[in-house]
C-alpha cells in the first residue's frame, strides 16, 4: 500500500491479548458496530481541533484482510462504507476484505508521550485492564520470571522497567530470519531467551510482553506494518509485505496504550514524529527503516544508482527537470482522477488563504506546513485550521466551512 502522512509512524491493524505458550489470540472476538455519520465514522469524542492532530491517507495496492490500518489515536475515519467494526483491542474491521484500489483517510491525535510523563504515572490499573492483560499460561518457566526481575532490579518506575527490558532484548539477542522450530513441549519465550537466543520480531515482542506481565505490568502484542520506504519524490510511504511487523503496547494509567519495540534494527519507540519536507534534506542519509521479511523472506529488491560523467551542473539540471516533470504529471493525474480538486468551495477557501498571506505580506514557504506557517503568524490560526480540514478531507468540503472562512474574513479584516 501507499501511505500519505505528514510524519513517520507504524501503521497498526490490531492487537492480541491471550498467550498460551505458543500462540497469540484475541480472547474476546466481539466487535462494536460503528455506523457512518454523514461523510465519516466518528471513532472518539475528543476535541481534536484543539490538539495536535495529523491525517493519513491509505491507498491499497494489493488486496488485504479486512483490517484497517491507522496511526496515533484515531478520531475520524473517511471511508466508502456504511458500517465498520471495532474489536476489543481497538482494531478496525470492514465487513469484507480490503480490496485493491481502496482509498481511505484517518484523522488521528499524536501519542508521543515524554519519558517524564510516563515515569509520573501510577501502577494503579483499572480492573478490566488487569483482568485481561496480566494473563500468563502456567508453563512460563522460573528462569524467565527470574530474568525479568533481575533486569529490572532497582528500576524506580514502570517506564524504567519497560525500557530496561526492551533495551536488554535489543542488545542481547540477534535477529534471525530463520529461527529454529519450537521444540515439542517447550514454552516459546524460554526457548528464545535461553536456548535459541535469536528470533524474529514475534519472539522479541512475546518475550517483552511475558516478562512485563510477570512484573504486574499490563501489556499486549500489536501488529501491522512498519513505516515502509519514504519516497522523497512522491511524498508517499511505500509499504510492502516484508514491512509486516509486531511490537508491544504497554498500558499507562492516564495515557492508555503506549507502543514499544524490542526488535533490533527497528526504532525503540514507534511514535508518530516529523520528517524533513525538503526533497534533498536526507538524500545521502540512510533514513529508511530496515525491512524485516516476515511474510516474504525470499523476496528481494534494490535500487541501483549510476553516475554519468559530465559537468555536475548538467546532472543537477537534469535531475531538477525530471523532478519537476514528475510532479507536474502527478498533479495532472490527481486533478483528472479526483473531481473534488475542482470543487468550487475548496477553490474559494484556498483562494482566501492565499489572499490572507498576501495581506499580511508573509507567504508560506514551500517547506512549511499550513500549521507551521500559522504558528509564526497567529493571526491566521483559525483560517489555517479550516484550510487543513479542506485539504485533507477526501470529499468536497461543505459550505459550512466556507461560511466559517467568510466570518473569519469579516472579523479579522484580512
Amino acid at each position: 500500500m501507499f501511505v500519505r502522512s505528514p510524519a513517520w509512524s507504524y501503521w497498526r491493524s490490531n492487537a492480541y491479548d491471550h498467550y498460551d505458550g505458543q500462540t497469540w489470540t484475541q480472547s474476546d472476538n466481539s466487535v462494536q458496530v460503528i455506523s457512518r455519520r454523514g461523510p465519516l465514522f466518528l471513532l472518539a469524542n475528543d476535541n481534536w481541533t484543539s490538539q495536535d492532530y495529523f491525517v493519513q491517507t491509505y491507498t491499497i495496492v494489493h488486496s488485504l484482510p479486512n483490517l484497517l490500518f491507522t496511526a496515533g489515536k484515531p478520531e475520524q475515519l473517511y471511508l466508502a462504507a456504511n458500517q465498520i467494526g471495532r474489536d476489543q483491542t481497538d482494531g478496525l474491521h470492514l465487513g469484507e476484505p480490503l480490496k485493491a484500489n481502496t482509498v481511505y483517510s484517518v484523522l488521528s491525535l499524536r501519542t508521543d508521550y515524554s519519558p517524564e510523563q510516563l515515569r509520573a504515572t501510577s501502577g494503579d490499573y483499572p480492573s478490566d485492564i488487569s483482568a485481561i492483560y496480566l494473563q500468563l499460561p502456567g508453563d512460563i518457566t522460573n528462569r524467565t520470571r527470574a530474568l525479568a526481575r533481575q533486569i529490572t532490579a532497582g528500576a524506580p518506575t514502570t517506564y524504567d522497567k519497560v525500557t530496561r527490558l526492551r533495551d536488554y532484548l535489543r542488545a542481547t539477542y540477534p535477529y534471525d530470519f530463520f529461527p529454529p522450530p519450537q521444540q515439542p513441549g517447550s514454552e516459546a519465550v524460554d526457548q528464545f531467551l535461553f536456548v535459541d537466543k535469536r528470533g524474529v520480531c514475534e519472539h522479541f515482542v512475546t518475550a517483552l510482553v511475558v516478562m512485563l506481565r510477570e512484573l504486574g505490568i499490563p501489556a499486549r502484542l500489536a501488529s501491522g506494518f512498519g513505516a515502509g520506504t519514504y519516497n522523497q519524490v512522491t511524498g508517499y510511504y511505500e509499504v510492502h509485505a516484508n514491512d509486516a511487523h509486531a511490537w508491544a503496547e504497554v498500558y499507562f494509567p492516564g495515557y492508555g496504550w503506549v507502543p514499544f519495540d524490542p526488535t533490533p534494527g527497528w526504532t525503540g519507540n514507534p511514535f508518530y514524529r516529523p520528517v524533513q519536507r525538503w526533497i534533498f534534506s536526507s538524500l545521502f542519509e540512510n533514513v529508511t527503516l530496515p525491512s524485516l521479511p516476515v511474510a516474504q523472506i525470499f523476496q528481494a529488491g534494490g535500487t541501483v544508482v549510476g553516475a554519468i560523467g559530465g559537468p555536475l551542473v548538467v546532472v543537477i539540471a537534469l535531475a531538477l527537470m525530471t523532478l519537476a516533470s514528475l510532479r507536474l504529471w502527478k498533479l495532472i493525474r490527481i486533478y483528472k482522477a479526483n473531481p473534488s480538486t475542482r470543487d468550487p468551495v475548496r477553490r474559494r477557501i484556498f483562494a482566501a488563504y492565499r489572499r490572507a498571506q498576501r495581506q499580511i505580506r508573509a507567504p508560506r514557504s514551500p517547506s512549511q506546513t499550513v500549521r507551521e506557517h500559522a504558528a509564526a503568524h497567529p493571526e491566521l490560526a483559525d483560517l489555517a485550521q479550516i484550510v487543513e480540514i479542506t485539504a485533507y478531507k477526501p470529499g468536497p468540503p461543505d459550505v459550512g466551512l466556507l461560511a466559517r472562512v467568510l466570518a473569519w474574513q469579516r472579523k479579522s479584516r484580512i
